[in-house]
């Protein structure tokens, strides 16, 4: 999964903002664990993960919505997306922390997971592709908020 974009260079965050990612759960001895539904990873909440921003030369977009939106055949040939990467002047990023800009688009991206509230901390670098998608090199998983009556 690789963020396609047009944007060359990651930007720098202002503010801090609220963004959505998806998650798998599962409970486990009474605890629920939080895991990437894309990589091995489990998730701890509330905590800082820093990583950097990466591009790559993977050119799988993240979803059907951004590879549609950019024109690029899943199921074409592999040099027919590269002549459409390289006229298109398109980016991929792989490595850094990928979020859905809003929970809807965190629901088009997929009903079967659990989405949670993130925070990207003001001086983050961020990427956003034209879909609502975007990556980070810094985010905390936020705690589910338990509602009361």
């Amino acid at each position: 999964m690789c963020l396609i974009t047009e944007q060359k260079e990651p930007i720098i965050t202002k503010r801090k903002m609220t963004v959505y990612k998806m998650f798998e759960t599962w409970t486990l001895n009474g605890k629920t664990i939080y895991s990437s539904p894309y990589y091995p990873m489990k998730w701890l909440l509330d905590e800082l993960y820093d990583e950097p921003i990466r591009k790559t030369t993977d050119m799988s977009c993240s979803d059907d919505i951004a590879s549609i939106a950019y024109g690029l055949d899943e199921h074409g040939s592999s040099s027919s997306r590269r002549q459409s990467f390289e006229s298109l002047r398109l980016q991929s990023y792989g490595q850094g922390y990928h979020f859905c800009v809003t929970k809807k688009r965190a629901k088009q991206h997929s009903n079967y997971y659990t989405i949670l509230s993130c925070t990207i901390p003001k001086g983050s670098e961020v990427v956003f592709d034209k879909t609502g998608l975007g990556i980070t090199n810094k985010i905390i998983i936020n705690s589910p908020k338990i509602k009361t009556k």
